[in-house]
């Protein structure tokens, strides 16, 4: 598995089988601890879209990173858990065993380049349409709406009102996403856990 090269035997067939084929697989997640439940809701609609340009929608930062150019994993993604005790920002990749150490550096450095630089303007008009688009998905099923009624009463005391979700997520920059996530997050205490077989 080698950086711009094709991928091993065993890599070719998971990716035509979706990720399924023969050998053993670690299934990895990396842990990023932040005060997730102290922010205001704009710095948490910042957070939204830094997990969606990061990895909370397939084909963007660590599934480029870490399946298409590096062929080192079948899956991977970013979910944003602000009020789990094991941290806000969690990183979930499966590969298999050898590629591990490579597949952990790999996610720290993905996370390293938008706290950097900042995500592109491209990366943000798609990250605000996949957010935007989550909030009639989400409520289609009246159980599944009150659920989040009620969540939202418990979390912020106020109902969400998707126009004004729609413009509050409008309103914000590249430069309000990355000077919200470099304050809440922090890479450098970020745990790892892998389950599967290690060499």
């Amino acid at each position: 598995m080698t950086r711009g090269g094709a991928p091993t035997a065993s890599c070719a067939r998971r990716l035509a089988c979706g990720g399924v084929g023969p050998g053993p697989t670690v299934t990895g997640c990396w842990a990023v601890p932040a005060g997730g439940h102290l922010l205001s809701h704009r710095d948490m609609q910042c957070m939204r879209l830094f997990n969606t340009v990061l990895g909370g929608s397939a084909g963007i930062r660590l599934s480029r990173a870490l399946g298409d150019e590096l062929w080192l994993t079948y899956r991977a993604r970013s979910v944003l858990e602000p009020l789990a005790d094991v941290g806000s920002l969690l990183v979930l990749f499966t590969g298999e065993p050898d590629g591990m150490a490579a597949i952990v550096a790999t996610v720290r450095l993905t996370m390293d380049e938008p706290l950097e630089d900042g995500p592109t303007a491209q990366e943000v008009s798609r990250a605000r349409a996949l957010v935007k688009g989550v909030y009639p998905r989400e409520r289609e099923d009246s159980t599944q709406h009150a659920r989040i009624l009620a969540l939202e009463l418990f979390r912020r005391n106020r109902f969400t009102i998707q126009d004004a979700e729609a413009e509050l997520l409008d309103s914000v920059t590249s430069q309000d996403i990355v000077q919200v996530a470099r304050r809440v997050l922090s890479p450098e205490a970020g745990r790892c856990v892998a389950v599967g077989p290690l060499p």
